[in-house]
């Protein structure tokens, strides 16, 4: 059960989320992203971007710390079988980065989806429902395991 404190932040989040000025805020998060990451030389640099802008968007909106994990394997999970190697992952979101353009072929795009796909059935094992990311900065593809 949440706390009066916690509570009111939690309202305080959904009703912003639900407000006509956040989708403007989403717009100029998603074109300072882009702006910087079109001329990503790699998937390291986009990667670097895309989790800074990320970390204090969360931070400056809803007064949340994010805590991203890079290159997360079986050695981090509690899942010993796993395979792959995550890019990150912050509370239940998986993020995988592509290089810039990677994601404008439609192979490249359903092998991307594939590989998240395999990493979020793996995680499921341990019962805990994730939502994942595929990007290359300027283009995104989300997967979700129901």
């Amino acid at each position: 059960m949440l706390t009066e404190p916690e509570d009111k932040k939690v309202n305080d989040a959904i009703n912003k989320l639900n407000s006509q000025e956040y989708v403007g805020v989403l717009n100029n998060l998603a074109s300072s992203v882009m702006k910087q990451t079109i001329s990503a030389p790699n998937e390291a640099t986009v990667a670097s971007i895309f989790e800074r802008e990320l970390y204090y968007f969360v931070k400056k909106e809803f007064d949340i710390t994010l805590n991203i994990e890079k290159e997360v394997t079986s050695q981090d999970l509690a899942i010993h079988n796993f395979k792959g190697r995550i890019d990150a992952i912050t509370t239940n979101l998986v993020i995988e980065y592509k290089k810039p353009e990677k994601l404008r072929k439609d192979k490249d795009i359903r092998k991307a989806q594939t590989q998240l796909s395999d990493y979020l059935k793996q995680l499921r094992k341990n019962n805990e429902n994730y939502f994942g990311i595929i990007t290359d900065g300027s283009f995104y593809v989300s997967v979700y395991f129901i």
